[in-house]
């Protein structure tokens, strides 16, 4: 007589990176100058609300319990659950949100001049928040279930002693109807939260990769094309490129930036076995690709600049000796 609930999620993350501060919205407080603090902090986070939420389960299922007319005297706690469970993911992924830009601002503050350093932590970060998000989501779906499998027990036993079909029919439509929804708005904010945070630390990644510092202004430019950031910026004098000498700052930064990862990714294919079932290795081959679809974008974005005429030699050059790195790999 009842009906089979499944549920399913998928979820693929990666990335990482870390923070520091005192946390105004929480009662887990951290050091804003300890990164592994900042970790401890999201994850004491989740394991709070976990237990909250667990209890507030196991008293709803008891005061359902295994009838009819309990269940009956307690539907406006259920539907009371479903608003309360709704509010609690959102107070745990604001706080783990406001953890996580902290953490990106002390990872910046420690410099960005070693790569494999700022990314390492950066690896941290995602290993934490991608664990914590999953933890979350195995205890607020499992509530869920254990809920659904309480008060269908209820609505069982009321069909075998008072309630008609029909009556049956339509009171378990009705709370199914109710609990479906409750799970989609879960799910819902749960994917939102994961989309609106990795697009906030793939801004800031690729911010590092250029030594940008300025972590509130790389999450404020998220969506906005091109030409609205530039809009937004003071104005500045137009001066023809094609007509100065020499190499500008961030021109020969961002070449050397893309010659230093095929560097980094040549060296690595030299000694890297397709076969190989070591996890670090092929952890660490995935990422390499990830990165190589961003760095050639950033290179070529160069192309369409006015370069002088000693800028297009050395993007040439740059061109010219990762291409002879590949060559010799392949």
């Amino acid at each position: 007589m009842k009906k089979l609930v499944t549920f399913m999620i998928v979820f693929g993350m990666s990335f990482s990176l870390i923070a520091c501060s005192k946390d105004s919205v929480s009662k887990v407080s951290y050091d804003s100058n300890n990164l592994e603090s900042m970790l401890d902090a999201i994850e004491k986070e989740v394991e709070d609300q976990t237990v909250e939420l667990e209890e507030k389960t196991e008293q709803l299922c008891d005061k359902i319990g295994d009838t009819y007319e309990s269940f009956t005297n307690n539907k406006t706690s259920i539907s009371d659950f479903y608003k309360d469970s709704l509010a609690q993911s959102k107070t745990l992924y604001s706080k783990i949100e406001t953890i996580s830009i902290d953490y990106f601002k002390c990872v910046a503050s420690q410099g960005l001049s070693e790569k494999d350093d700022w990314q390492d932590k950066m690896d941290d970060w995602g290993y934490v928040w991608k664990d914590g998000l999953e933890d979350w989501y195995q205890e607020w779906s499992g509530a869920y279930t254990d809920l659904y499998r309480a008060w269908d027990d209820a609505l069982e036993e009321g069909y075998e002693s008072t309630l008609s079909y029909d009556e049956y029919d339509k009171e378990y439509d009705g709370m199914y109807d109710a609990h479906d929804k409750a799970y989609d708005d879960m799910y819902d904010l749960q994917d939102k939260t994961y989309s609106d945070l990795y697009d906030k630390a793939s801004a800031v990644r690729s911010g590092f990769y250029n030594k940008n510092k300025n972590v509130e202004e790389l999450i404020k430019n998220i969506g906005k094309e091109e030409e609205e950031i530039v809009e937004e910026e003071a104005e500045e004098v137009e001066v023809d490129q094609t007509s100065m000498t020499g190499l500008r700052p961030e021109f020969k930064e961002a070449m050397d930036a893309y010659e230093a990862f095929y560097q980094e990714y040549c060296d690595f294919l030299k000694n890297f076995d397709e076969d190989s079932a070591d996890l670090t290795i092929l952890t660490k081959y995935y990422q390499l690709i990830d990165e190589l679809e961003e760095m050639d974008e950033s290179f070529e974005e160069w192309e369409d600049e006015d370069l002088n005429d000693e800028e297009l030699q050395y993007y040439l050059d740059v061109n010219s000796r990762v291409l002879q790195m590949l060559a010799d790999v392949m």
